[in-house]
């Protein structure tokens, strides 16, 4: 697939979700209203906390799998472009994930600490997982660092 191509893809796609990226200060901006705002919420019960932690590393873990994995379906160039997007879209969710569950997640406990966790996990995702014009031209070309199918 020409380069060219691939960039006016990626451009396409990006533009129609780097607004994504404008959640994690948004939750942020939520957390913090919700704490000064709210009434306090009964505490949630024991391990509840914990476990929307690990759902919120966890999809970043997730979203850094996924980032290797092949794209099926790439017999041609149209099916490549839909999977790169679809994968890409993908990543972009996974990446803000972190946000989402710490607008749930700080409310609820009114810690600093979650608030900072969920929102170090958003922007770990964001900077490690948004896709780049570089990934999609490896992934459209189907061949990773080491030379085998990605």
């Amino acid at each position: 697939m020409e380069a060219q191509r691939v960039r006016a893809e990626y451009l396409r796609w990006f533009k129609r979700h780097a607004v994504v990226l404008a959640v994690p200060l948004v939750s942020l901006a939520w957390q913090q209203a919700a704490i000064a705002v709210l009434p306090d919420w009964p505490q949630p019960p024991a391990g509840l906390r914990s476990m929307l932690l690990a759902l919120a590393a966890g999809a970043v873990v997730f979203g850094r799998a996924l980032k290797t994995r092949a794209i099926e379906g790439a017999g041609s160039d149209e099916a490549a472009v839909a999977s790169a997007r679809r994968l890409s879209r993908d990543l972009v969710w996974a990446a803000v994930a972190p946000s989402v569950v710490g607008a749930v997640l700080v409310p609820m406990t009114r810690s600093a600490l979650d608030l900072y966790l969920t929102l170090g996990f958003a922007l770990l995702g964001c900077v490690t997982m948004f896709p780049r014009a570089s990934d999609w031209q490896r992934w459209l070309e189907g061949d990773d660092a080491q030379g085998g199918r990605l």
